[in-house]
C-alpha cells in the first residue's frame, strides 16, 4: 500500500509540471499564430492600399499621355493647315524696283511696275500695274490699277475699285468706284459707288456717291452730289451738287451747276439750264436756254 501511494506521489511530482508546460507551449502557440495572422492581415492590406495607388497613378499616366498625344495632334494638324493657306494664298509678285517691297502678311497681290504697291503691308488680291500705282496702299483688297500713279494714294478703305489710265482714282479711299481714263475720279476720296468713264470724267468729285459718268469730261465738275447720269461729251460739265440728273448727248445740261431731278436727251438740250428742277427735255437743243425754270417739259428741237 505504501509502495502505490510512492509511485503516484512520485508519478504526480514529475508528470504535472510537464503538463502545465504543454499547456504554456500550447498557449504560446496560439499567441504566435494569432500576432502572425494579424500581421499577414495588415501586410495584405497594405499591399491592396499600395496596388490601388499604383493602379491610380498608372491611370494619371495614360490619360497625361492620351493628352499629350491628342495635343500634338491637333498642333500637326494646325500646322499643316497653315502650311496649305500658305502654300494656296501666299503668293505675291512683284516686279520692278521698289515693287511691294514692305509687305508683310498680303497675299495673292500683283505689282508691276516702279514702286508699284510699294508701302503695301497686308493687302490681298490687288493688281497694281504702272509707275507708283497703288504707291501708297498698306491694306486694300480687290483693286485693280492700271496706269502711271493709277490709285496712288489709296487708303485703307479703297477696296474693290477699278482705276485704269493715268492718275484714275489717284487719291481714292473709299469701295465700288470703277474709273476708266486719264484723271478719272483723280480726286474722289470718300465716295462709293461710282462710274467715270472718259476723260477727266467726275474729276473734281470727292464725296458724291452713285453717280455714272461716260464720256471725256462728263460730270467733271461735281463734287458732292449723288445719283447723276451724265452720257456724252461735257454732259453735266458744271454739275456741282446736284442729285438725280440724267443727261444724255453732247453737252446735254452743261451748264446745269444745281439743278436736280431733270431729264435731258439730245444734242446740247437743256444746256443753259444752272438751277432749274424737274424739267424735261428730248430733241436736239430742247429747252436750250432755260435757266431757272422749273417743272417743264420740251420734245423736239
Amino acid at each position: 500500500m505504501m509502495t502505490l501511494l510512492s509511485t503516484l506521489i512520485s508519478f504526480f511530482m514529475t508528470g504535472l509540471p510537464k503538463f502545465f508546460e504543454m499547456l504554456q507551449d500550447k498557449a504560446d502557440k496560439r499567441h504566435e499564430l494569432e500576432l502572425a495572422r494579424m500581421q499577414t492581415e495588415r501586410e495584405l492590406q497594405m499591399l491592396e492600399k499600395g496596388y490601388a495607388a499604383q493602379a491610380k497613378i498608372e491611370e494619371i499616366k495614360t490619360d497625361q499621355i492620351e493628352l499629350e498625344t491628342n495635343a500634338a495632334t491637333t498642333q500637326a494638324v494646325i500646322g499643316a493647315q497653315q502650311a496649305e493657306m500658305q502654300a494656296l494664298y501666299a503668293h505675291d509678285i512683284a516686279i520692278g524696283q521698289g515693287a511691294m517691297i514692305a509687305m508683310t502678311t498680303g497675299s495673292q497681290n500683283v505689282a508691276i511696275g516702279l514702286s508699284a504697291l510699294r508701302l503695301a503691308l497686308s493687302g490681298s488680291n490687288n493688281v497694281a500695274v504702272g509707275h507708283e500705282a497703288m504707291y501708297s496702299s498698306q491694306s486694300t483688297y480687290y483693286n485693280v490699277a492700271v496706269g502711271y500713279q493709277a490709285m496712288r494714294n489709296a487708303g485703307p478703305l479703297g477696296d474693290w475699285s477699278t482705276a485704269v489710265g493715268f492718275q484714275a482714282l489717284y487719291n481714292n479711299a473709299s469701295v465700288n468706284n470703277t474709273a476708266i481714263g486719264y484723271s478719272a475720279l483723280i480726286a474722289n476720296t470718300t465716295g462709293y459707288d461710282n462710274t467715270a468713264i472718259g476723260n477727266n470724267s467726275m474729276a473734281s468729285n470727292t464725296s458724291g456717291i452713285q453717280n455714272t459718268a461716260v464720256g471725256s469730261n462728263a460730270l467733271t465738275s461735281l463734287q458732292s452730289g449723288s445719283n447723276n447720269t451724265a452720257v456724252g461729251f461735257d454732259a453735266m460739265y458744271n454739275a456741282s451738287k446736284t442729285l438725280y440728273n440724267t443727261a444724255v448727248g453732247f453737252r446735254a445740261m452743261r451748264q446745269t451747276t444745281t439743278g436736280d431731278w431733270n431729264t435731258a436727251v439730245g444734242y446740247m438740250s437743256l444746256y443753259s439750264n444752272s438751277s432749274g428742277n424737274q424739267n424735261v427735255a428730248l430733241g436736239m437743243y430742247s429747252m436750250y436756254t432755260n435757266t431757272y425754270g422749273y417743272n417743264n417739259t420740251a420734245v423736239g428741237y
